[in-house]
């Protein structure tokens, strides 16, 4: 079971209900798929801000120049519109699931490392939509050391009223 917790920082804002019910749908798949690259299964993972918006801005325009000569229009749309949301810290609110667990008490997370629990720290954007709510993208990091730590956008669209994974595209890696 891989451990979540959600520090809240000043400036933290707690999503709207549409992004927390889409990261409900769609985060822990996301870390399902990275898990066996990321070795996350039975880690604690924190979440917070740890990439400056710098970074993330620049390497949002590096896709934009990529996806721009390959034609992918909503992509483009959506990464556009994913700038304007990149530096927005939020703050998650997800059920528990058999295999992820949200953490946002501080004291359990100091508890957790006085057990030497590994902590890795995710890092996420707030979702950017289309403009009818159907299709969007977010940014997603994971640090877990020197060998391992990536940043992905995660493009996700509703299908049958539950959001789904469309694509990830890796965006670098340390």
């Amino acid at each position: 079971m891989a451990i979540f917790a959600c520090r809240e920082e000043a400036e933290t804002r707690i999503t709207n209900t549409t992004s927390n019910k889409i990261f409900t749908d769609v985060l822990y798949a996301a870390l399902d798929s990275l898990a066996d690259k990321h070795k996350l299964q039975g880690v604690t993972i924190l979440h917070q801000e740890v990439y400056p918006d710098q970074l993330k801005i620049s390497t949002l325009d590096n896709t934009l120049r990529e996806l721009e000569e390959e034609e992918h229009s909503l992509k483009i749309t959506l990464v556009r519109d994913l700038r304007e949301v990149i530096d927005d810290i939020i703050f998650l609110d997800l059920p528990e699931n058999k295999k992820y667990k949200v953490i946002s008490n501080q004291q359990e997370v100091l508890s957790l490392s006085k057990k030497n629990q590994e902590a890795y720290i995710m890092n996420l954007s707030d979702i950017a939509f289309d403009k009818d709510k159907k299709a969007g993208c977010f940014y997603f990091a994971i640090h877990c050391g020197s060998d391992c730590s990536s940043g992905y956008l995660i493009f996700i669209k509703k299908r049958e009223n539950k959001w789904v994974i469309a694509g990830i595209i890796p965006r670098w890696h340390d």
